[in-house]
């Protein structure tokens, strides 16, 4: 089906202005001279959003896929049986969708599997019913695979927004490395997008898992040599909000990232040099649990997180400083108080189970990354000032930090701020898609 216009679809509820209530993404025709939006065989794009009770963000969903302007695409919605307004919003849509159905599932990976089921287009994604796409998100995708025909996933950058939609950070995803997805899920799952022809012999999502059912298929992907890619474009926006389940239940998530880890070092493909990380893996696992417990005051489950997180790993320390100081950093939250960031690190340095002693000389680097983030996010010229003096006896003193795809970005934060950094981000991107509208030419000089 094509995509529906913004005169099709139901207006917007009161007061709801801009993407994706008032705007929509430009047709073909309405892209630049000269330039096809999309291949010239236009491949079905089958995108599945799985919902329960998610009524407050549903319809903000639905139109930011069906307004992509897309020629050939296949939305269908998988609901859990909702006691909201969730089945009046899919209603009020029914007839732009290939499939959707509202009853009872056992669990979020397999509603996504019952979508998939229904779906009969080559490049695939599924968009939770709290997310949204940007636009031209799949224009953007289609194109990159064209492109590339060797990659099986292509991946693109994200912004976090919160409950009212107001963007309030960036996740610019680093390019792919396998080493790094032992230690986290950097692909961002509502930018992700698959070839179906690719995923026939990998399977279909874990059904038993409810957590980390996204990262345990990356690691079976990569497991199976598929190639992965980044797409360097804002391609969705991932909604943050109170009670999500991996800050919520830390121990189960631990559980699930922990088997997906078991099942990809497990697999026969995967390369002896990786399998040198499996301890390391294990243990930052362990790690970030015991850092999320540290969040919700959880001191016992914490240390004891922490004591299996060094018994996998006892020289952890040395092996993944960078990435234990980046963890401890990203749970004290430097965009909370600057009391707060270290009464929670205080939390956490006072309470190390004894093979956990190494840590503690971490202390310093951690505490002056904290207060550098703290003053780069003040509007007070002052504040910033001492921020970039702070910075530049860091970089001298533990230069690692500048080796790291997200700490440059915590760099530019600081010099530039977090605003100009999203200003430069849209910059980007404009001039990608104005650039990509010539051919490019080589001068032939002979």
């Amino acid at each position: 089906m094509r995509s529906p216009s913004l005169r099709d679809l139901p207006p917007p509820p009161p007061g709801k202005t801009a993407w994706p209530w008032t705007e929509e993404t430009p047709s073909a025709a309405d892209t630049l001279p000269g330039k096809r939006a999309f291949p010239r065989i236009s491949p079905r794009v089958s995108i599945v959003t799985p919902s329960f009770n998610q009524g407050s963000f549903l319809e903000e969903t639905i139109r930011s896929v069906l307004l992509q302007g897309y020629p050939d695409l296949e939305y269908i919605v998988i609901d859990g049986g909702s006691a909201d307004q969730s089945v009046e919003i899919i209603q009020k849509y029914e007839k732009w969708l290939a499939y959707w159905v509202s009853e009872k599932d056992s669990g979020q990976a397999h509603a996504i599997n019952k979508g998939f089921s229904h779906a009969t287009g080559e490049i695939c994604a599924y968009l939770n019913s709290d997310d949204t796409f940007c636009r031209n998100a799949i224009s953007t995708v289609v194109s990159f695979l064209d492109k590339h025909p060797e990659s099986s996933l292509a991946y693109g950058d994200c912004q976090i927004i919160d409950e009212s939609s107001a963007v309030h950070d960036l996740w610019l995803a680093p390019e792919f490395e396998l080493t790094e997805l032992l230690f986290r899920c950097y692909v961002a799952q509502p930018a992700s997008f698959w070839r179906k022809s690719k995923m026939a012999g990998v399977g279909d999502f874990n059904a038993e898992m409810h957590y980390a059912f996204d990262y345990e298929m990356w690691l079976r992907m990569a497991a199976a040599g598929q190639t992965f890619s980044h797409v360097r474009h804002l391609l969705a926006q991932h909604r943050k909000t109170e009670g999500t389940k991996t800050v919520s239940r830390p121990e189960a998530f631990t559980v699930e990232v922990v088997t997906a880890l078991e099942t990809f070092f497990k697999s026969l493909a995967v390369p002896t040099t990786l399998k040198s990380f499996e301890a390391d893996a294990y243990a930052i696992a362990f790690l970030n649990h015991a850092l999320l417990s540290f969040r919700l005051q959880n001191c016992d489950e914490a240390r004891q997180a922490l004591e299996t997180a060094f018994q996998h790993s006892p020289d952890l320390v040395r092996s993944q400083r960078e990435r234990i100081i980046r963890a401890l950093v990203d749970n004290a939250d430097p965009s909370s108080p600057l009391n707060d960031a270290r009464e929670y690190l205080e939390l956490v340095f006072s309470h190390l189970p004894g093979n956990a002693g190494a840590l503690k000389e971490l202390r310093t680097s951690v505490l002056r990354r904290v207060e550098i983030l703290h003053s780069a996010r003040s509007r007070d010229r002052e504040t910033l000032i001492h921020a970039r003096r702070l910075l530049l006896g860091t970089l001298i003193g533990d230069s690692a930090w500048m080796r790291n795809h997200s700490a440059r970005n915590e760099f530019l934060k600081v010099l530039i701020g977090p605003p100009t950094m999203q200003r430069l981000a849209g910059l980007k991107h404009f001039l990608r898609t104005v650039r990509s509208a010539f051919p490019r030419t080589r001068k032939n000089y002979g």
